[in-house]
């Protein structure tokens, strides 16, 4: 009986490794092959692997490698974990505002909270003192550059409009370019030397970051006293002093992925992958919390072998990441309950990646019912991403 097992074993890995070998020897196989210089991929069906090239070489993935941060968030903190953002106001009427990475505190969800905060409040308010304690970064994102585009944006503890401005520069002046945020004096601080026309900024500095996220509470929650503006620092809050209200944003952890996926934005995947890092070993957030949080859970989650990838931050943005097609493979099957959360292309479920240099796409081909992962990074000056796709 035993005999019997072993040689239906080896049946049935002779008949595999001959698919393989015919998928290897397709016309397909060997355009898409012809076409790399740098870069792998995997292709699979019902479970099986139906082509595969280069599949244990590292290469830089970028924005796919949000899979992996979204994977270590819906690990550490679940599908329905909302961020929160704590007020406190002390007895000469100063308010704290204390941040806990909430990436999506917009001028919307800003507007929102403010009606209940407003209602806890115990005096009028006579300034504002953010507290961004919660994060404790020793550099900027790395591969992160010093530019205005708002994928260069910092990050923070309390940040608001993913840390971006939108302003109008008229030949009059300088106004809010959207109607949900009203005109802030720092816009016309960071705006007078650029041209006219409709721009978006990002913020980075540890001076700019809270100054924004202060006027933008001060104007729509009209705290100004009279026409004087309040004045706003950063500062941490007292010991002892006992928080007025708790808000939660409205949106939970999966609404989240959902927009970051869509919109491919470094400063959403980052806040999370640092909230996931102080999540599981305290605050304050750092970059080395939040490495160690996500080798050890693919490591120990997702199964990945130690050398098969390399972490430096959470959004695809840094050329240190690296991940084999074959460990990417491996989490593509893990995250494959939640395929849903991913944008359509090709009319399939799937996250592009794009550096200079750098192209990739990771997702699932056919029924999003019984999705199959597929996997391709090229790491090559030449684009030809589409082809090989086709």
């Amino acid at each position: 009986m035993k005999h019997k097992i072993l040689f239906y074993m080896l049946l049935l890995v002779m008949a595999y490794t001959a698919r393989l070998a015919h998928a290897s020897q397709s016309p397909e196989f060997s355009q898409a092959k012809s076409l790399i210089t740098n870069g792998g991929f995997i292709v699979t069906k019902g479970g099986h692997i139906l082509s595969q090239f280069a599949p244990k070489t590292a290469f830089i993935p970028a924005s796919t490698w949000k899979i992996a941060t979204a994977s270590l968030a819906l690990h550490t903190l679940g599908n329905h974990y909302h961020f929160k953002t704590i007020f406190y106001q002390n007895s000469s009427g100063q308010l704290f505002i204390q941040g806990f990475g909430d990436p999506f505190l917009t001028s919307e969800q800003v507007a929102k909270l403010l009606v209940n905060l407003k209602m806890q409040l115990r005096m009028p308010v006579s300034g504002i003192v953010i507290d961004d304690t919660a994060f404790d970064l020793d550099s900027r994102t790395d591969g992160s550059s010093l530019t205005l585009n708002p994928y260069d944006a910092g990050l923070g503890a309390l940040a608001v409009n993913f840390n971006t401005i939108n302003l109008q520069v008229n030949n009059d002046g300088i106004t809010s370019a959207e109607e949900q945020t009203p005109y802030l004096p720092i816009m016309s601080e960071l705006g007078r030397n650029l041209g006219l026309g409709k721009h978006r900024i990002a913020l980075r500095s540890k001076k700019n970051i809270p100054i924004y996220a202060g006027q933008l509470f001060a104007a729509l929650g009209n705290l100004q006293p009279g026409a004087s503006a309040l004045p706003i620092r950063r500062g941490k809050v007292p010991s002892g002093l006992k928080a007025i209200y708790s808000s939660r944003n409205d949106k939970d952890l999966a609404e989240v992925l959902k927009a970051l996926f869509f919109y491919s934005n470094n400063f959403i995947a980052n806040q999370i992958f640092l909230t996931c890092g102080a999540q599981r070993y305290g605050w304050p957030a750092t970059w080395d919390k939040a490495r160690k949080a996500m080798r050890e859970f693919l490591e120990r989650t997702v199964k990945l072998p130690n050398g098969t990838y390399k972490v430096m931050e959470g959004s695809g943005l840094s050329r240190h990441n690296m991940i084999t097609p074959t460990a990417m493979l491996k989490l593509l099957y893990y995250f494959k309950p939640q395929a849903y959360l991913l944008p359509v292309h090709h009319h399939q479920k799937m996250k592009s990646g794009t550096l200079t240099g750098v192209y990739a796409y990771a997702g699932y081909l056919g029924d999003i019912k019984n999705p199959n992962p597929f996997v391709m990074i090229l790491n090559q000056a030449n684009n030809v991403r589409e082809k090989v796709m086709e």
